[in-house]
């Protein structure tokens, strides 16, 4: 059992691994301490300007395309919202329809069609011991790639864009083997660099997956773990949920759930797989608990679901 997997840990993400680096303690709480973290208004515009992108690439022929893009990518975002409004919310979707048009005008020139979206890829660094794990934005057909960012202040240089972005962008050049353009749009203009798969920021990406690795390994559970790495509450990856957590974790309130010492995710009534997967039992409908007891398959065969979890359903099912 090598250093990730004695905390559950099966594989990595550029973004995961950033947030190692910029915020350890924000990580900890989310990958052991199931502490969620909140969505905001800022990753609810970029997967509204990346739909309405997508929505361009499949209709661009057509004569209402770019209208039919910004609408859709407006109801996205207020679909991503789940009705919260606010003045934040309110600013980042009247800044949709213009971030789209500027996203279209940085793809016009692709001849090629789109081959897929967020598109799965899967690679290592040298002496990582996860693989690492990723979806690219957009793949097209003669391999070229783009990275989509949303962004109210463009970037003017490949050296002035954030590192968890650039890594993202040279992880997928070099499971690829193909450079990608990591693009910036605003409401008013858009910039776009080349990252190649050999980009340098590999080698911090690198090190820094390294460290990651050598603190699981050294320590003997979550709770050392979080004792042991700086707070850095003005990182972006600090949000107001973290701290009452951390206060929590440190005070015994709350368990780590993975981990040396803690019981299997499948007993604590923790989905581990499917589009449940991070989910509680009691979190899910009545209808999928049933299929979980029962999990018989279109084929006759049936799927292999953790006997743990089954008996952590039927505890919680007896108990109300």
């Amino acid at each position: 059992m090598n250093a990730f997997e004695r905390f559950n840990i099966r594989s990595l993400s550029p973004t995961m691994i950033a947030q190692w680096d910029a915020c350890p303690a924000a990580l900890i709480l989310r990958r052991m301490y199931g502490v969620k973290g909140k969505a905001n208004a800022n990753m609810w515009r970029g997967e509204a300007v990346e739909g309405g992108l997508q929505f361009w690439l499949h209709n661009r022929d057509k004569a209402d395309s770019m209208a039919n893009a910004k609408a859709l990518a407006v109801d996205v975002f207020w679909e991503r919202a789940g009705g919260e409004v606010s003045e934040e919310t309110e600013k980042a979707a009247a800044d949709v329809p213009a971030m789209v048009e500027q996203a279209v005008i940085a793809a016009t020139d692709r001849a090629a069609r789109v081959m897929g979206t967020q598109f799965g890829v899967e690679d290592f660094l040298d002496d990582v011991e996860a693989p690492i794990y990723g979806k690219i934005d957009f793949i097209f057909e003669d391999k070229s790639i783009i990275e989509l960012k949303t962004t109210t202040r463009c970037p003017s240089s490949l050296d002035n864009v954030s590192m968890s972005h650039r890594w993202q962008a040279a992880f997928y050049a070099k499971a690829r083997g193909h450079k990608v353009d990591l693009t910036y749009v605003t409401a008013k203009k858009w910039a776009m660099f080349e990252v190649f798969p050999d980009d340098p920021s590999l080698a911090l990406m690198r090190r820094a997956a390294m460290s990651l690795q050598k603190a699981l390994a050294k320590c003997d559970d979550a709770d050392t773990l979080l004792r042991s790495v700086p707070l850095n509450v003005e990182s972006f990856y600090w949000d107001d949920d973290n701290r009452p957590a951390y206060e929590d974790a440190l005070d015994g309130k709350l368990k780590a759930l993975v981990g040396p010492g803690t019981e299997s995710l499948a007993a604590q009534g923790i989905i581990t797989f499917g589009k449940h997967a991070n989910k509680h039992i009691s979190e899910l409908p009545a209808s999928y608990l049933d299929w979980l007891m029962n999990p018989k398959l279109s084929d006759g065969g049936f799927y292999d679901v953790p006997k743990e979890l089954q008996e952590a359903i039927a505890e919680m099912r007896e108990a109300a």
